[in-house]
């Protein structure tokens, strides 16, 4: 069958329903470990509760058990959680492990050779949020996104940690220990462990795992933070600052509000597509495939009041599936030239992924300014061999139900036909064009056979409540998920507004033929 064909029956799946889970029948569940002395509640604390919604089998050990462990036994977890015991210090155990669990977290033991994701959070969402973490605009969003966050990335081990209060309890030192542990790139972190008791914070970064948490659930706590980091390593993206500080050395844009905001960061995140914007640097383009084992150049251009700032020095970071991989700029020495402009090239060594390159320089204010791009990395001449369970199977031939498509090639920059739709409670998506698509191999999903078990893709389409009455620009995300002979495969979209904001979620299991794909 041809490319269009193959992304034709996965786009044009009829939903029956929406905000359905994405999992694998024939799969066990990922796993994660919080230590109890960390939380509030145990196995009812709102962070297990949140990983068990998230699909996650959840271990809550004791402390000394949590400092106990070896890099092989933090390995076996997808994520690790440290959370907020309402408003305290960090136990011992995870003080003392922090040299045995970091060096997993970034991919460089216990079996484990990418790193995760990491958020490190400096306040205290669980003594705030009186319990609410699933409501719109509830102050417990942190905790749930933030978890989700971290868990993200199968394969690897990602970090969840809340220092809660510890670092104005006497515990600042201690706040760094854990913090150096789960960085792997230069710079280093510097804590202001007394920053003022009041409630000015601003988003300044988004991910579309973040995509309900905004400034207003984060302000207005009486004290919003309770530990800021002037300085942080550059693998790290401040999510979130306090702008009540007596300096102001990272600035960005809050992605719902589009205002510029500086102040010492206190909610930060590293690892895959994480969006930074500022107003004085750019980056471009901001996402791209490739295959695999190529070259990629992403250009900053960087402005000053409005006029091009030459002979000012950036510095270019790597996360993701190559975190840490060094490049060559030009004009050499990564400094702007004339127009304000420098391009920073890389090499992809480490296969098929996703990276996040981030691109820095310190204003004459003396604050930060950080952009990001995002580059997928594709084994696009390998094809894509996925078999099917199921005569509702989108990987199967619509006309015969018996022939699996193992002969599609998939590439990016793939164009569709405009009528294609997705629908579903009233709501319409109508695709404009694929944007990237990629076969990667899912390690949580059994062998079956065959080189990749789930399909991914990108676009750009309207979206609206009625035919007529869509708007474009929206972008959209899909996964399919074959869970080999015994099924039941998985499909879920996500539509995204211009903001980069969550507006719709659909999918759910392939299971009956009124599911299957059709032709539009």
């Amino acid at each position: 069958m041809k490319r269009s064909r193959l992304m034709g029956l996965c786009v044009m799946a009829i939903f029956a329903m929406s905000a359905v889970a994405v999992s694998s029948a024939s799969a066990a569940p990922p796993k994660a470990l919080i230590d109890e002395a960390t939380v509030t509640g145990g196995t009812e604390s709102q962070e297990a509760r949140i990983a068990e919604k998230l699909g996650f089998e959840v271990s809550v050990v004791g402390d000394a058990t949590w400092g106990s462990m070896t890099q092989a036994e933090f390995g076996k977890y997808q994520v690790l959680i440290a959370g907020d015991p309402t408003c305290s210090t960090l136990p011992p155990g995870l003080i003392s492990s922090a040299p045995v669990y970091g060096p997993v977290v970034l991919g460089l033991a216990g079996g484990r050779t990418s790193a995760g994701n990491r958020v490190v959070v400096g306040t205290d969402p669980v003594y705030h949020d009186g319990g609410s973490f699933e409501a719109p605009g509830a102050r417990g969003t942190i905790i749930r996104e933030g978890i989700g966050y971290a868990s993200a990335q199968s394969g690897t081990t990602g970090m969840y940690y809340d220092a809660s209060c510890a670092g104005e309890l006497g515990q600042p030192t201690q706040v760094l220990e854990i913090a150096t542990a789960l960085n792997g790139g230069p710079g280093s972190w510097t804590i202001d462990d007394e920053p003022p008791c009041g409630g000015n914070v601003s988003l300044i970064a988004s991910n579309p795992a973040f995509s309900e948490l905004t400034t207003e659930s984060l302000e207005g706590w009486e004290c919003s933070v309770h530990e800021s980091f002037p300085t942080f390593p550059t693998e790290f993206s401040a999510l979130a600052v306090a702008t009540d500080t007596s300096s102001h050395p990272t600035c960005g844009v809050d992605p719902n509000t589009g205002l510029e905001a500086c102040g010492e960061a206190y909610i930060l995140i590293a690892g895959s597509s994480i969006v930074v914007k500022s107003e004085q640097i750019e980056m471009t383009p901001l996402e791209s495939t490739n295959p695999v084992g190529t070259n990629h150049t992403v250009t900053a251009h960087l402005t000053s009041g409005g006029s091009p700032l030459a002979g000012q020095a950036v510095t270019f970071t790597v996360t993701g599936q190559n975190a840490g991989a060094s490049g060559t700029c030009v004009p050499v020495g990564c400094v702007t030239d004339a127009s304000g402009n420098v391009a920073f090239t890389y090499h992809d060594g480490n296969g098929a992924g996703e990276d996040t390159i981030k691109a820095s320089f310190t204003d004459a204010a003396g604050s930060l300014q950080s952009a990001t791009a995002v580059k997928y990395w594709v084994a696009s001449t390998e094809g894509c061999s996925i078999t099917g369970g199921s005569k509702a199977d989108p990987f199967t031939d619509t006309t015969t139900h018996d022939k699996f498509l193992s002969e599609d090639t998939l590439h990016s920059n793939l164009t569709l036909p405009q009528h294609l739709v997705v629908r579903g409670n009233g709501k319409f998506f109508t695709l404009t064009s694929l944007t990237s698509a990629r076969c990667i191999k899912d390690p949580t999903i059994p062998p079956n056979g065959n080189m990749f078990n789930t399909l991914s893709g990108k676009g750009i389409g309207s979206f609206g409540t009625a035919f007529g009455h869509t708007k474009p620009g929206y972008m959209f995300r899909i996964e399919i998920k074959d869970a080999g002979a015994t099924g039941p495969d998985t499909i879920k979209l996500q539509v995204y507004n211009s903001k980069g904001v969550l507006e719709w979620t659909a999918g759910g299991p392939f299971t009956t033929p009124a599911q299957k794909e059709t032709d539009g």
